[in-house]
C-alpha cells in the first residue's frame, strides 16, 4: 500500500489532509526494525516531529534563595493553532538547591564552563603597580 494510500485512509476517518500526512510519518518513524526490513520505504522517512523546548529565568530573593521560572515552548500543533505554554515556579533555598534542578530540568544540556578572561586593563594595573613604564 502506498503512503498516499495510507494518508487519504487516515483521512476518511476524519482527520485534515496536513494531519493526515503527520500522523502517518510519526508512526513511520517509529515502526519498528522488523517493518523497516520487511519494507524498506519506511526508511525514507526523514525527521522528527517538532519538540518542545524550555527557557528559565531565575530570580534572587531577599533571604538568599532562588526562584525559578520555567516556561514549556509547546510546538505549534498541526494547524498551526496556538497552544498556552504552561510555567513551572519552583523555590530553592540554597545555590546548590538550584543547581540541581537546572540539571534535572535540562539532562541534555553540559554545563558551560568558561574560565574567566582577564580583562584588557589587568595587564596595565599590575605594570602601574610594579612601576613600570610605558602603559
Amino acid at each position: 500500500m502506498s503512503f498516499k494510500a495510507v494518508q487519504s485512509k487516515i483521512e476518511k476517518e476524519g482527520y485534515g489532509a496536513k494531519a493526515a500526512g503527520a500522523i502517518l510519518a510519526k508512526k513511520t518513524r517509529d515502526a519498528s526494525p522488523a517493518a523497516k526490513r520487511a519494507n524498506p520505504n519506511l526508511k525514507k522517512v526523514n525527521g522528527a516531529a517538532p519538540k518542545g523546548k524550555k527557557h528559565m529565568e531565575i530570580e534572587e530573593t531577599d533571604n538568599g534563595g532562588f526562584i525559578s521560572k520555567t516556561t514549556h515552548i509547546q510546538p505549534r500543533d498541526e494547524n498551526h493553532g496556538y497552544r498556552p505554554n504552561p510555567v513551572t515556579t519552583a523555590q530553592h533555598g540554597s545555590r546548590r538547591a538550584l543547581q540541581a534542578h537546572i540539571r534535572q530540568t535540562f539532562p541534555e544540556k553540559k554545563p558551560a564552563v568558561n574560565p574567566a578572561a582577564a580583562p584588557q586593563w589587568a595587564g596595565v594595573a599590575s605594570k602601574m603597580l610594579r612601576g613600570g613604564g610605558d602603559y
